[in-house]
């Protein structure tokens, strides 16, 4: 009887169960929503409320002294930063 439509049951006077509501995971109350965790292949992840928005890995530009890095958005953007900060804040302002 678990086929029949719920109108259709409540009709026939068949009792049907409501179907289990899935709670969303709880947040520590305080924790931050974004989230950068970094990969086995040195590659950063960026993510906002557990959905990725981009990924941040280290680069050598041949001009400049030190690291750069190099921010991909999920939708293929791509631009080089001088900071993981930079990269970090980018990404998040092309997130939608």
């Amino acid at each position: 009887m678990d086929a029949l439509p719920k109108d259709i049951a409540d009709m026939c006077g068949v009792v049907m169960t409501a179907p289990e509501k899935k709670e969303a995971p709880a947040r520590v109350p305080g924790s931050n929503p974004i989230q950068l965790t970094q990969e086995g292949d040195g590659t950063f992840t960026l993510t906002y409320f557990e959905k990725v928005v981009g990924w941040i890995n280290v680069t050598e530009l041949d001009k400049r002294e030190g690291k750069a890095y190099r921010a991909v958005t999920v939708h293929g953007d791509v631009r080089l930063c001088f900071s993981k900060k930079e990269a970090r804040d980018w990404l998040l302002s092309l997130y939608h």
